[in-house]
């Protein structure tokens, strides 16, 4: 490297990226700086590069849509990390045996903290990579012969060419969303496991192909050690757990069993036949066994039989039930623009429950942290509890800030209203999220 300082950057580029590990960018499993050298660990290059695969052809438009997914989810992760990739090539995207797509050789190209120019190319440049996947030209050619892929997804190859193109700056999130609107159902789950599947079978058998080192590492200036990586699931595809449903959370009958109340209920029989007998005897034994006409003969009341009867009782007074959902928040306020809380997935009252939440602010002049909490109400108990929260760094020339969470919902008798509550830089509230059903 040209000194200290370049090394101290490269070593704060590292510290940054070892913060933010996720399946879509290459590992930094350790790092260190001795003096004019930036030392870090990271995995082995398993698979084959993304431009190895597409020298056999265009990918089909529903594997390229999977593909831009992952690649905008790995520079949304690099840019809140305050970093860039720099150099985001087909080359430089990595297949591994799984399926599973992986942004590599950004560990030491570009500064420790990127620029607005350095996130717009690089948004730009997945929007071009997406078209190299589909076989399109990132600028259209009015009257030319429509590719295979603009025929089958004409919305696709438009959304992609415009992200190319600039539409969507420097923001990955804003790309990622116009990708999402467009491809639906092929960037959820299914769609992205079955992309992983074809991806891992078209690595050609036996391939290895290692993408090329950063500049400056064939010197010995930036070693780069591998380290073993151990297997995983594709991207953005949980492991598979049991989600709890409403009926995990009723009441366990057991079947009534008659003959169980055959024995006290002849027993309380016997027992009234008993005082009958002895409410008309005893009152002749005590008047000295006297004729029936006998004044002294009638039977005298009993105090239980004098007594007045009683009104009867009250009826309970129901609880009031609330009267409707606190006030959460304003829908803007300050910076914040709007807030929305959208399901990534089946949520479930006594659940877990995969939601996306998307906070609009004015165009960010610095890096400042956008943060929200997750709450749930109860109709029935007006009940409110904070079941999550999170943050995402804004940089400089964003307008959109986008996080993705799993929370666990507590246990309901009806529905649950789920929001999302920004605290800074301001504080707003997304319209609320219904779960479940039925009433009180």
């Amino acid at each position: 490297m040209n000194g200290p300082e370049d090394a101290r950057e490269a070593g704060e580029r590292l510290r940054r990226l070892a913060a933010r590990p996720d399946p879509t960018l290459q590992a930094v499993s350790g790092w260190a700086v001795q003096e004019n050298e930036a030392w870090a660990v990271t995995d082995p290059d398993d698979g084959s590069s993304l431009a190895t695969l597409l020298r056999s052809g265009p990918l089909p438009p529903s594997v390229a849509a999977a593909v831009g997914w992952w690649v905008l989810t790995g520079l949304d992760l690099l840019h809140s990390a305050g970093v860039a990739h720099g150099n985001l090539t087909a080359d430089n995207v990595q297949v591994a045996p799984n399926g599973q797509v992986v942004l590599r050789n950004h560990l030491f190209i570009g500064r420790s903290r990127a620029s607005s120019d350095d996130t717009r190319a690089d948004v730009e440049s997945a929007g071009a990579l997406i078209c190299a996947a589909l076989g399109i030209p990132v600028q259209g050619r009015p009257g030319a012969p429509l590719t295979p892929a603009e025929e089958a997804a004409p919305a696709l190859a438009r959304t992609v060419r415009a992200i190319a193109n600039g539409a969507s700056g420097g923001n990955p999130s804003g790309a990622r969303m116009a990708l999402a609107a467009t491809a639906g159902a092929v960037v959820q789950p299914q769609g992205l496991a079955a992309a992983a599947t074809e991806l891992a079978h078209r690595i050609p058998l036996g391939s290895q192909t290692p993408a090329p080192l950063a500049p400056g590492a064939s010197s010995g200036a930036i070693p780069i050690a591998p380290a073993p990586r151990p297997e995983t699931p594709p991207p953005d595809l949980p492991p598979r757990r049991y989600v709890a449903t409403p009926t995990d959370f009723a009441e366990l009958k057991e079947p009534f069993d008659w003959t169980r109340l055959l024995l006290p209920v002849a027993g309380i029989a016997a027992l009234l036949i008993v005082v009958l007998v002895l409410l008309a005897v005893v009152p002749r034994l005590l008047g000295g066994g006297g004729s029936e006409n006998s004044p002294t003969a009638a039977a005298t009341p009993t105090p239980a039989a004098s007594k007045a009867p009683t009104s009867a009782p009250k009826t309970p007074t129901p609880a009031a039930r609330p009267s409707g959902p606190p006030n959460f928040g304003p829908a803007s306020s300050g910076d914040v623009k709007s807030v929305q809380l959208a399901p990534n997935g089946d949520c479930v009252v006594g659940g877990s429950c995969a939601v996306e939440v998307t906070v609009k602010t004015t165009l960010a002049g610095a890096p400042n942290d956008v943060t929200w909490t997750i709450k749930s109400y109860d109709p029935c108990t007006g009940s409110l509890t904070e079941v999550g929260t999170d943050k995402v760094t804004e940089q400089n020339g964003w307008n959109t800030v986008i996080g993705d969470r799993t929370v666990n919902l507590p246990a309901a008798r009806a529905q649950l209203l789920v929001v999302a509550v920004t605290s800074a830089p301001a504080t707003a509230a997304s319209p609320p999220l219904t779960v479940g059903s039925g009433s009180c």
